[in-house]
């Protein structure tokens, strides 16, 4: 959860669209495994995910990469309305993203200029 926050300072082409689509994950995985949530969070994180979806679908390293889980967390926003927020299987569901970890790491070595 606090990688954006560790890597940002080694980013030196924000709009990378690796970064990019690192960011806006993080970003609704964040919103994702809130405690409780009102409608305007509920909102927010239907658009973050959509913005995550989209920026993935940016990356050409990603192309092929799209799975069932990215479909799932669009199903997020609705049933958090529909059964409360999350437990457990959030936690399963961002540790299942070892390949964008690989990809990022990957991405941070090969590429010394925006490091």
């Amino acid at each position: 959860m606090h990688s954006v926050d560790l890597f940002a300072p080694l980013i030196t082409d924000a709009e990378h669209p690796v970064w990019v689509s690192w960011v806006k994950h993080v970003e609704y995985v964040k919103l994702m495994v809130q405690d409780s949530y009102t409608i305007p969070q509920i909102i927010d994180m239907d658009k973050a995910i959509y913005e995550a979806q989209v920026a993935f679908r940016k990356v050409k390293q990603y192309n092929g990469f799209f799975k069932p889980k990215q479909h799932f967390a669009s199903h997020a926003s609705v049933n958090t309305m529909r059964m409360g927020p999350m437990r457990g299987y959030a936690h399963l569901f961002h540790a299942s993203n070892l390949l964008s970890h690989a990809l990022l790491f990957s991405f941070l070595v090969a590429t010394p200029s925006c490091v």
